[in-house]
C-alpha cells in the first residue's frame, strides 16, 4: 500500500516538474534581460504610453458614444414637445401652453443643433 502512494507520489511531482519546467521554459525563452537602465527605462516608457493610448482611444469612443446617445434623446425630446404642443394649439385644447411647448421646441431644437 506505501509503496503504491510512494509511486503515485513520485509520478505526480514528476508531471508538475515536467510542466513547470515546459511552462518556465517557455516564458524565459521570450523575455529579453536588458542590457542597461536605458533599456527598462525605455520599455517601462513604452508600457506607459501603450496603456495612456488605449484609455484615450477608449474615452474618445466612450465621449463619442455619449454624444450620439445625447443627440438621439433630444431630438425625440423636440421632436414630442413640437408635436404635442402643435396638437395642443392647433385644436384649441390649450393655445397658450401649446405656443409655449412649440417655442420651447423650437428652441431646444436650435441648441442642440448648434451646440451639439
Amino acid at each position: 500500500m506505501k509503496a503504491k502512494i510512494a509511486l503515485a507520489f513520485l509520478l505526480f511531482s514528476m508531471v508538475i516538474v515536467i510542466g513547470v519546467g515546459g511552462v518556465m521554459a517557455q516564458t524565459n525563452s521570450t523575455v529579453v534581460p536588458p542590457n542597461s537602465t536605458d533599456q527598462v527605462q525605455q520599455q517601462f516608457q513604452n508600457a506607459v504610453g501603450n496603456w495612456l493610448g488605449f484609455f484615450q482611444t477608449n474615452i474618445n469612443w466612450l465621449s463619442s458614444a455619449f454624444l450620439g446617445f445625447l443627440r438621439n434623446v433630444i431630438e425625440a425630446t423636440y421632436f414630442t414637445l413640437g408635436l404635442v404642443g402643435f396638437v395642443l394649439w392647433v385644436t384649441g385644447i390649450s393655445k397658450y401652453s401649446g405656443k409655449r411647448l412649440l417655442i420651447g421646441a423650437i428652441a431646444l431644437a436650435l441648441v442642440a443643433q448648434i451646440f451639439l
